[in-house]
């Protein structure tokens, strides 16, 4: 989801749901808006060879877990062939795919509960897989 960026405007970041504020910038000497933490910083990273823009704070936790001691069985990011820059975007694409997940997820069970059945795991579990399957086969 991107924001439209106003002067003043205050919003929370779509990935990690921070608070930031639309603030003017001057870069190479032209003026521009740009989403910044409250404490005047980027809040967002830009990637020059990708071209894509990446929630900060997402690439700061990437980067710590890069350097993190992971046990066995797990999945060690630092032995996958992608830059912190691709691995925050997938963090950030990630977090809004399961935002969109779990609203699916409460609509679900608020539509059973609206037709007085009992919303259980298992159940709404095959729901969501059904709905999931239905939209695959679009």
């Amino acid at each position: 989801m991107k924001l439209e960026k106003k002067l003043g405007v205050r919003e929370n970041c779509p990935s990690c749901h921070s608070p930031m504020v639309c603030a003017e910038i001057e870069y190479q000497g032209v003026k521009k808006l740009q989403w910044q933490n409250e404490d005047g910083k980027a809040h967002y990273a830009f990637d020059f060879k990708t071209k894509t823009t990446s929630c900060a704070k997402n690439h700061a936790q990437v980067a710590q877990k890069l350097e993190s001691v992971t046990r066995r069985n797990e999945i060690h990011l630092k032995d996958l062939k992608l830059s912190v820059e691709q691995l925050a975007a997938v963090a950030n694409e990630t977090n809004s795919m399961l935002d969109t997940q779990l609203a699916r997820i409460y609509f679900i069970e608020e539509s059973l509960r609206a037709k007085g059945i009992e919303p259980t795991g298992p159940f709404v579990g095959m729901l969501y897989n059904q709905q999931m399957e239905s939209l695959r086969t679009r």
